[in-house]
């Protein structure tokens, strides 16, 4: 099999620099890690190997992957403090077959969370290496999942009980994560119900969904990292008499660091023309599925502008409400662990930066 960190490499600029200039402050937390992730399903069996790199300058996270099951297929998703961008390129033997002549498509999403409708375990990926800013604080609440179950739930933001513990070291990242299944609560968000919060204090009978684990930590100058961690999934039990039966399992190592992050880190996209599915302007007002466009600068249009207002008005005239139409970016292979429903699976890619700066881990 070719070498997944080396076509990564490919894809990210060949020149390190401390930040991208949109992202430029006082004081930043930046790095950039390269890891390996192993994925493995119970049933049906299988396996795969993912290569990510993942660039992080606070809050803004990219996490680039390539999974061995498609190594032609690039994944890049971007969050830069107020969309999330779901990309994914893919070789020109299958842009020969497209008829507008695209090389990449795009999602475009008003969200914070990773995508996880993507085969390179961007869920698992970003809380290992990019998600300190959402488990800053307490350390149990109510977190929206990092696995897929529903494309509803995750419009909704749907969350559930969880407990957590912080690395006590920049930059602060999750070194335990559980996650419980509240059976009323899901129920009742799977039928569109509104639902009162409910925490783990509560009386709701609670079972484990999913749990992360940092096996161990490396030091790269201030910042402490994961070096190895583990993430199980769990089809949850509708009874507390019985435990919970794992689904399947990812578990992940870091290969090298950078204190720095690439050039193109955050920028939206991976292709020459890309076909963009923007889902910003989806709400219960403005039921629109989705908005189509084609760009060749990756440049996202603000949701205020004319083109877009107009593209809104003609898609909730000509769209059904909330049944947006499958394309590349959100084709679904993924096991899914959702409740008596084991589902399937989709394929992804990925990208990586440069050796400036770079700590191999030993």
């Amino acid at each position: 099999m070719k070498s997944l960190s080396g076509m990564l490499l490919v894809v990210f600029l060949t020149t390190a620099v401390a930040l991208s200039p949109r992202f430029s402050r006082g004081s930043e937390t930046v790095y950039t890690v390269e890891g390996r992730l192993e994925y493995r399903a119970i049933f049906p069996r299988k396996t795969r190997e993912i290569s990510f790199v993942v660039a992080v300058s606070n809050c803004a996270w990219s996490i680039v992957g390539v999974s061995s099951e498609n190594q032609e297929i690039t994944s890049k998703q971007v969050y830069d403090g107020q969309i999330l961008t779901s990309a994914v390129r893919f070789p020109d033997r299958v842009r020969s077959q497209s008829t507008i002549g695209n090389d990449s498509t795009l999602g475009v999403e008003s969200n914070d969370m990773p995508n996880s409708l993507s085969d390179i375990g961007a869920g698992q990926i970003w809380l290992a290496y990019a998600s300190a800013c959402k488990f800053s604080g307490s350390t149990t609440g109510l977190t929206e999942l990092v696995w897929f179950v529903s494309q509803e739930l995750r419009r909704d933001h749907f969350k559930t009980p969880t407990a957590w513990m912080i690395e006590p070291q920049e930059p602060f990242l999750p070194s335990k994560v559980d996650y419980y299944f509240n059976s009323d609560a899901f129920q009742r968000a799977i039928a569109g119900k509104q639902m009162s919060p409910s925490g783990i204090g509560n009386t709701a009978v609670l079972t484990k969904w999913a749990s992360y684990r940092v096996t161990s930590f490396t030091n790269t100058g201030s910042i402490s990292l994961p070096r190895s961690f583990y993430f199980e999934a769990f089809e949850p039990s509708m009874s507390p008499d019985r435990p919970s039966t794992l689904a399947y399992s990812y578990r992940g190592m870091l290969t090298t660091v950078y204190e720095s992050v690439p050039a193109n880190a955050f920028v939206h996209g991976l292709g020459t023309k890309t076909l963009v599915q923007d889902e910003r302007m989806m709400n219960p007002t403005n039921p629109a599925s989705y908005i189509r466009y084609v760009t060749t600068t990756n440049d996202i249009p603000s949701t205020s502008s004319l083109e877009m207002i107009a593209a809104a008005d003609f898609a909730n005239r000509t769209q059904l409400a909330w049944q947006p139409a499958p394309t590349l970016w959100r084709t679904i292979k993924n096991w899914v662990h959702r409740p008596s429903a084991p589902a399937p699976k989709r394929p992804a890619a990925q990208s990586s930066p440069t050796r400036t700066n770079a700590a191999p881990i030993k």
